[in-house]
């Protein structure tokens, strides 16, 4: 993934170094800048003090409304308008700062892109799941959008009609009318989004992840995976970079059933344990949960 850069020479020479594995997209200008976040670029490292205009920090703050799920990171030498201004620029929503030079020991930097990376891929497959979704009843509506975001609170599609507050019939007929995937499926495919981002971005174990997500059979959870990215957990980590995942998702997610494969009750089984503790929540939170 890459990460638009509007920095002088020294700053852009050294974060390459601290970060050789990264594709980085050097900026002239603001405009430049605008136009790299324009064609998808989900990440900008700034100094507010590149082609200054009155007041310092305007033009980011504008790009700071226009591009709302961009994650904007300043990178600034330590100089006292360039500590005012990013001390303006917070107040105007800016979160992230780190003074020039970062040490090549400090992974801070490095994490934090690698969290923005799994925040764009979830957040594309969650608005796309949103999206196709918003044809249910609102019940149901909200039941899929927390399955997307706490894959982890469902064991089963009865989970699921549970949250909802329907029969579990229901939920299958209103699925099948909004040309969305059965449950059983939408909750194997919740899961494997969020085991690609645990293991791609917070480096955690196949045998953890399975576990977190619910499952006691890590070969179990492998295979579901494998149904939708078509190879198991072990292959992810440097199978498939998260570009290519993300159109995976979102190939999957469009398919007609007859191509998808099915996951019938024998794969289901009941794998994931008893559903009996679920219990509806009070509202639906959404966050992100690859920190």
């Amino acid at each position: 993934m890459a990460y638009a850069l509007l920095l002088d020479p020294d700053c852009i020479s050294h974060l390459t170094a601290v970060v050789p594995d990264q594709e980085l997209r050097c900026c002239s200008s603001w405009t430049d800048l605008d136009l790299a976040l324009r064609s998808g670029l989900n990440v900008a490292v700034f100094d507010p003090s590149m082609c200054p205009s009155a007041p310092l920090g305007r033009d980011a703050v504008r790009l700071f409304v226009k591009y709302p799920n961009v994650t904007f990171i300043a990178y600034v030498r330590r100089t006292p308008e360039n500590l005012h201004a990013v001390f303006r620029l917070s107040v105007k929503g800016l979160q992230y700062v780190f003074v020039h030079p970062i040490r090549a020991t400090d992974r801070t930097f490095r994490n934090l892109l690698d969290r923005a990376q799994s925040t764009s891929l979830a957040v594309g497959i969650v608005d796309a799941v949103i999206e196709k979704a918003a044809s249910l009843p609102t019940g149901i509506r909200q039941a899929v959008s927390d399955l997307m975001h706490r894959p982890d609170r469902y064991a089963t599609a009865n989970d699921l009609a549970l949250e909802a507050r329907v029969a579990t019939k229901t939920l299958y007929h209103q699925f099948a009318r909004a040309n969305l995937n059965p449950p059983k499926e939408l909750l194997i495919f919740a899961k494997t989004v969020h085991a690609y981002c645990y293991l791609q971005f917070a480096g955690q174990t196949p045998h953890a992840i399975a576990k977190r997500m619910g499952y006691a059979d890590t070969r179990r959870f492998s295979r579901h995976v494998a149904k939708v990215l078509g190879c198991g957990l072990r292959d992810l980590r440097d199978g498939i970079p998260p570009d290519e995942a993300l159109l995976r998702f979102l190939e999957w997610l469009n398919k007609p059933a007859h191509f998808r494969g099915g996951l019938g009750k024998k794969n289901w089984g009941e794998n994931q344990g008893s559903s009996k503790h679920h219990a509806p929540s009070e509202t639906v939170t959404k966050t992100i949960p690859f920190k």
